[in-house]
């Protein structure tokens, strides 16, 4: 068996590399070979640069990343009563829409909620400022709106400071109004819209086509 000892001084870096050979044995036979523990590197830059080499050496564990979620992470604040399931009734001749499919919006100044027909806006501090219809929300961009608008959504666009929202009216013979079916759809003006009507909205109204009556 063959020995080498080898150390190099650098920098404060004591590096020994310890490799032994065992040779053939007598008489002929396959060379074995004895692995030893990897070379044992102190601090300083050449151990950040020998623990590059050497898959055991270096390489931090597994870490778990950090959680996003907790129960410290949110905390709920203040809360107040917005607009009602029976809201809906009353703005809309006493008709009720199940689900209501909920949904709102926080803007810098205001806060929309909209319960499938109808739609409210509130300040920070929980005020009502005005409430309507879907109906008569979107009543500028026809003369001949039907009274059924339904799945609405809406979202805040913090890089302009508007509120967009979007919801479907469909009318038809059998209700007394034209077999059509539309997007309707709204833009306010500014972050903190002060009534429903067109000197706070940009309003438009999408024709589309679908199946009404066995008709198009």
């Amino acid at each position: 068996m063959h020995r080498t000892c080898r150390t190099l001084l650098g920098a404060g870096v004591c590096i020994q590399a310890f490799v032994a050979l065992l040779a053939p044995p007598a008489g002929g036979g396959t060379a074995s070979r004895l692995y030893h523990d990897p070379p044992e590197v102190s601090s300083g830059g050449m151990a950040n640069l020998l623990s590059r080499f050497h898959p055991l050496r270096g390489i931090p564990g597994p870490q778990e990343p950090p959680s996003l979620y907790g129960p410290e992470s949110f905390a709920i604040g203040s809360t107040l009563e917005a607009y009602s399931f029976t809201d809906n009734a009353t703005l809309n001749s006493g008709s009720y829409f199940i689900p209501p499919d909920a949904i709102g919006a926080a803007g810098e100044e205001r806060l929309i909620a909209i319960v499938n027909a109808g739609i409210e806006c509130r300040n920070k501090s929980g005020t009502l400022q005005w409430r309507s219809s879907l109906r008569n929300f979107f009543s500028s961009t026809s003369g001949n709106l039907g009274t059924t608008c339904f799945d609405p959504k809406i979202v805040y666009d913090h890089y302009e400071g508007r509120f967009v929202v979007v919801a479907l009216e469909q009318t038809s013979a059998a209700s007394g109004g034209a077999d059509e079916s539309r997007i309707l759809v709204a833009v306010s003006q500014h972050p903190f819209p002060n009534g429903p009507g067109t000197g706070n909205w940009y309003l438009h109204a999408i024709d589309s086509k679908i199946q009404i009556g066995g008709g198009q």
